[in-house]
């Protein structure tokens, strides 16, 4: 009887290290709202490590080249700051979209970019949703010498997200 007692906690206990070490290691992901989402401040390295499928989204997307060439130019005086939702279509589909937009304009070497994950009711518990007056996810806000310029809401407004992108830019 103890021998196969000795046997039963030898296996509840094989099965309990093989489950905790399966876990991803360094997950920032939280359980909110009766969902697994990454909240608060993130880097894109947390969003494509965590939700792989947005990196195959940006993988994915052809920015249009001529729109590319135009974003191609210094910006050294913007700020973007990103609220996306990792439960969000509109996120899921827009948020890669403009990653791979500044990566090929280089854009990005040039402006600094804020991500915030937010949870279902589109907060963050620092009140900076309600300050920013984020009401849907995905939304891109630029700035320029801190004064804000524009914001691309859910999904673009013209063909694409570099367009809106290079109509805010450039004040049109």
């Amino acid at each position: 009887m103890h021998r196969y007692k000795s046997f039963f906690i030898f296996i509840i206990l094989a099965l309990f290290i093989g489950c905790i070490s399966y876990s991803k290691p360094n997950s920032k992901k939280v359980f909110k709202e009766g969902v697994n989402m990454l909240y608060g401040k993130i880097t894109r390295e947390d969003l494509f490590s965590e939700y792989p499928v947005w990196q195959d989204n940006y993988l994915d997307y052809e920015p249009d080249s001529t729109i590319i060439d135009s974003l191609s130019v210094p910006h050294p005086d913007l700020k973007v700051e990103i609220f996306l939702g990792t439960w969000c279509s509109d996120s899921r589909r827009e948020v890669p979209r403009f990653f791979k937009t500044v990566d090929e304009s280089k854009f990005v070497e040039n402006i600094q970019i804020k991500l915030w994950a937010v949870d279902r009711s589109k907060s963050l518990k620092s009140g900076l949703t309600d300050e920013r007056g984020i009401i849907s996810v995905s939304t891109f806000i630029l700035y320029r010498n801190e004064t804000e310029i524009g914001r691309i809401i859910e999904r673009p407004e013209n063909e694409n997200i570099e367009t809106d992108l290079l109509s805010i830019i450039n004040g049109s």
